[in-house]
């Protein structure tokens, strides 16, 4: 019995030396750097040949790192936090920034593993240098940023030039349209009263001037309604909102509780693109009868809201061609520093949401 414990024990023993023979091979081949802790004194206690190369330290030096200084000052008191939470099994402990030997930072994505090896608790670290995606989403954000910031000047000088078309529609195109009716007039009382077929003429002209000048004037309107730049956004949606029930006859009622008129320029051209935008689309697609427009003071948001009780529709994925429409909506109020929400159920209307910080607006 004793010969046969004997060789139980040599063979537990051969199995303990061949697992550890294992595990120290597993470690040290890992392509991703590995460390371990010791939970008691933070010291690292060995280190694989990945994490070495990554971080450009000899063994030596490596093992001789405090583990609070492989990281920047204000990171080591959420170290120390991090070293005491223990949960079971492999965890991921999130983005933190490491500093290597040349004392360069880089962003890492840090999972650990805890177990106890001769007695003594140990924590095993495994390193993700995710430094390169994190520059590339930054390099991506700064583009779209760009980007934004060209679209939101385009949207500027496109409304400096819808203003100005409007002022030289308005002023001259209009004024040489008067002067035509005032000398059709003119000829029509100096004609003989007999010609009646010229006088039948000329009032025909004098009826196609008259609804020549009030496409004009609409034209301007829709361009850049002077109601907007003159008496502000609450007096230009609610004239928005007479327009459209007189040229579309549907029924729409604008509601507010908003005293203040003046808003910054680009809150209110901006509001009242949308607004524009959206009534077009209701036109155009919805069948509504009815639409109601609020502009609302909440407790830290101007919100304006267009619902309608149309056939709704099926909102698409971004980047489908009849979305295109909701996207300049929505990057319209995006250059506010808004938010913009469109809810639509076949059937049941769609609702549109626009709200505004008051911080943004300067209130």
């Amino acid at each position: 019995m004793d010969e046969l414990l004997e060789i139980e024990v040599k063979e537990g023993i051969l199995q303990i030396i061949q697992s550890e023979k294992k595990y120290k091979m597993l470690f040290e081949s890992n392509p991703m750097p590995m460390w371990m802790i010791s939970l008691e004194n933070f010291q690292i206690i060995d280190v694989n040949i990945a994490a070495l190369k990554h971080y450009e330290y000899t063994r030596e030096e490596f093992m001789a790192l405090d583990a609070k200084k492989i990281r920047p000052e204000e990171e080591e008191a959420r170290f120390l936090q991090e070293m005491r939470l223990h949960i079971q099994g492999v965890s991921n402990r999130g983005h933190w920034l490491h500093r290597k030997k040349n004392q360069e930072l880089i962003h890492v994505e840090i999972s650990v593993y805890d177990f106890e090896s001769e007695g003594k608790r140990v924590r095993l670290v495994l390193s993700d240098d995710i430094t390169a995606k994190i520059q590339t989403e930054e390099k991506l954000k700064r583009s779209y940023d760009e980007i934004r910031e060209l679209a939101s000047h385009l949207q500027d000088v496109r409304e400096e030039e819808r203003a100005w078309i409007a002022r030289e529609i308005h002023d001259e195109l209009g004024q040489q349209l008067t002067g035509l009716k005032m000398d059709f007039s003119w000829i029509s009382k100096k004609l003989d009263q007999e010609d009646e077929f010229t006088r039948e003429r000329i009032a025909n002209s004098l009826t196609l001037l008259d609804s020549t000048i009030m496409t004009v004037r609409r034209i301007a309107s829709e361009l850049r309604p002077g109601i907007l730049d003159d008496l502000g956004l609450v007096p230009a949606i609610e004239w928005q909102a007479e327009e459209f029930q007189k040229r579309f006859s549907i029924q729409t009622r604008f509601v507010t509780d908003v005293s203040r008129t003046s808003f910054p320029a680009g809150i209110s051209i901006g509001l009242f693109r949308i607004c524009q935008e959206s009534l077009t689309n209701i036109a155009r697609h919805a069948h509504a009868s009815k639409i109601e427009i609020a502009l609302d003071q909440e407790a830290e948001n101007l919100l304006l809201s267009i619902d309608d009780n149309g056939k709704g529709f099926q909102i698409e994925k971004p980047g489908d061609r009849k979305t295109l429409g909701i996207l300049g909506m929505k990057e319209r109020a995006l250059m506010m520093g808004g938010e913009f929400k469109i809810e639509s159920r076949q059937g049941r209307g769609t609702s549109v949401l626009v709200t505004v910080p008051y911080n943004i607006i300067g209130i």
